[in-house]
């Protein structure tokens, strides 16, 4: 397995005034600095992503695929692998960016892994034991993610294991410390304002309760919360 490590820009894309914010795309300038924007915007992200890797693995025999549905740059991709060690499984990586698969694929080059450029919302689904859903959800239209789910539930094998993680809706105290987060990694008052309005009708987020309620009716079993922090969760079910 080779993992690139590859230095990647510092995230300035709203450190700047704009005329007119334009809506939030996962574009090539957005490729070059998202290491940093994720890592700065999401607490508890490391975390979430090298658990993932870890909790998938309990699931992930020898033979057996797991899908990174939304895999951006490939980091719960390389989880898995860190946490499989020289398992021999097949891991699929699918997200709608050219760009971030165009990265990806030079990131992470190992025999197991394939990247794909495809809607989620599209895609022919395998049978598989383990399927991840980190920080995805929360782009797909509201209107469409019940069927995306009912398509992942299908695909799954019995007791196959889906991981979901997103921002919810939360309290204003743990919106307020968000922000503070923010702040604390050198992000301005305009650089967050403007982020904010970039990704208003992009990002669509639901509450926790609104997440495990529609796991538990798109078929899914004993959804449940298995890590928090502020307003991100993450959500393990068994199909």
């Amino acid at each position: 397995m080779l993992i690139e490590k590859k230095e990647m820009g510092r995230d300035r894309l709203y450190e700047t005034k704009q005329g007119k914010v334009t809506p939030f795309t996962f574009n090539r300038r957005v490729v070059s600095v998202f290491p940093d924007m994720i890592q700065r915007s999401i607490p508890g992200y490391s975390t979430i992503v090298q658990l993932s890797g870890i909790v998938a693995s309990r699931h992930l025999k020898t033979g057996k695929r797991c899908y990174d549905l939304g895999c951006s740059l490939g980091a719960s991709t390389m989880a898995v692998l860190n946490a499989m060690g020289d398992t021999e499984v097949s891991i699929v990586g699918v997200d709608s960016s050219e760009p971030m698969v165009r990265e990806a694929r030079k990131r992470v080059v190992d025999s197991r892994v394939e990247f794909l450029v495809a809607d989620l919302r599209e895609i022919e689904l395998e049978p598989s034991t383990v399927v991840i859903l980190n920080f995805v959800l929360q782009f797909v239209p509201v209107k469409d993610r019940v069927s995306v789910l009912e398509r992942i539930r299908s695909s799954l094998e019995p007791n196959g294991l889906l991981i979901v993680s997103e921002k919810v809706e939360s309290t204003s105290e743990f919106e307020d410390l968000h922000v503070k987060f923010k702040k604390f990694n050198n992000y301005s008052d305009l650089e967050i304002a403007q982020k904010r309005q970039a990704l208003e009708d992009v990002m669509q987020i639901n509450s926790i309760t609104d997440h495990l309620d529609r796991l538990s009716t798109t078929g899914f079993v004993n959804p449940r919360v298995w890590y928090q922090c502020l307003n991100w969760a993450s959500f393990v079910a068994n199909a």
